[in-house]
């Protein structure tokens, strides 16, 4: 079952990808404007893992069951993506709800090299492989995640790459500097700012209403923008479920908070009509997503990188269901 907050942070990215910018241009000083081109790149990433990992998986699971350990380990990144402008750049995106762990170091190379040879360029006996622009945005406020991490590569005897990735902390901002910045995609995860005291808020009104002007402040100013024309009303609306999606899970034990959420963030968008052909779009969108997905796991096949039972496997499909779902996009 995918991470709620993944999820979030994909579905704004995907069906809202001009909110994206404003987060590139704090994270990364770049300077885009709003109107450039984004071209996403698939996010599945097939790994092909060590014989000694392989077997050590296998031996496990042949203890509970007769699964088979797959070769290939499918590893799927948050977002990865190119904008368009002029210097065409790739960047890679991650949102993460846990504590640091060096684990996401080893995640981060293991997507990023992948990525990187995917977009590498052959030309006689070079490769030129370019790695992109890394960041990872931490939900809550822990004092063990750094304020950066780094990636160092020898690629020989006393020469050694740097590569940085850079760490955005939800922690760091107010609400009045996500306004100013232009962040909004990070409004659905400001509860997290909060978290530490949801039992507090819970349980007295007055405190709770320090979360609920805040998340009034950025639903006026949000409307504001909408009625302004500067801002996409389907934003507005994907913004409110999304902060209603993050608010059912992370608030879930606060029965108060989360109905004060709901009040607020939901309140503008209810009876607006206009939504009614987005969320038929948005149903056609999940099933587009669906056919990419099978379609990237095909071609894996056809390429001899990965079996047909493990392709099944991954998708959770027999082989002649498959089969038939692949027959059936392809005879399109």
């Amino acid at each position: 079952m995918a991470d709620v907050y993944d999820t979030t942070f994909r579905t704004l990215v995907y069906k809202c990808s001009s909110l994206v910018l404003p987060l590139l241009n704090e994270t990364f000083s770049e300077h885009y404007t709003g109107d450039e081109k984004i071209v996403f790149d698939q996010n599945e990433q097939m790994i092909e893992m060590p014989e000694e990992s392989v077997k050590k998986e296998s031996e496990e699971k042949n203890k509970s069951s007769d699964a088979k350990s797959n070769k290939y380990k499918e590893r799927i990144t948050d977002t990865n993506f190119t904008v368009f402008a002029g210097n065409n750049k790739n960047y890679h995106l991650e949102c993460e709800s846990k504590p640091y762990s060096t684990n996401m170091l080893i995640r981060l190379y293991e997507y990023d090299t992948q990525l990187a040879l995917r977009n590498s360029v052959t030309e006689d006996n070079t490769i030129r492989v370019k790695y992109p622009n890394t960041a990872v945005l931490y939900l809550r406020n822990i004092s063990t995640i750094p304020d950066e991490m780094k990636m160092i590569i020898e690629v020989s005897e006393g020469t050694e790459a740097i590569r940085n990735v850079n760490v955005i902390k939800m922690k760091n901002y107010t609400a009045e500097e996500i306004i100013q910045k232009k962040l909004f995609m990070l409004i659905p995860f400001y509860l997290f700012n909060y978290e530490k005291q949801f039992q507090e808020c819970n349980d007295d009104p007055e405190k709770l209403k320090v979360i609920l002007n805040d998340l009034r402040y950025l639903e006026k100013e949000l409307c504001a923008l909408v009625n302004q024309g500067d801002l996409d009303p389907m934003h507005l609306k994907a913004i409110g479920k999304c902060t209603k999606a993050v608010s059912d899970q992370l608030a879930q034990n606060y029965d108060n908070v989360r109905k004060g959420v709901d009040d607020v963030m939901l309140g503008p968008i209810l009876d607006l009509d206009i939504f009614n052909d987005y969320d038929e779009a948005e149903e056609k969108g999940r099933k587009e997503t669906e056919n990419k997905y099978l379609l990237s796991l095909l071609n894996h096949v056809n390429s001899g990188k990965l079996k047909l039972s493990d392709a099944a496997s991954i998708a959770n499909m027999s082989v002649d269901e498959f089969k038939k779902a692949s027959e059936a996009l392809t005879s399109h």
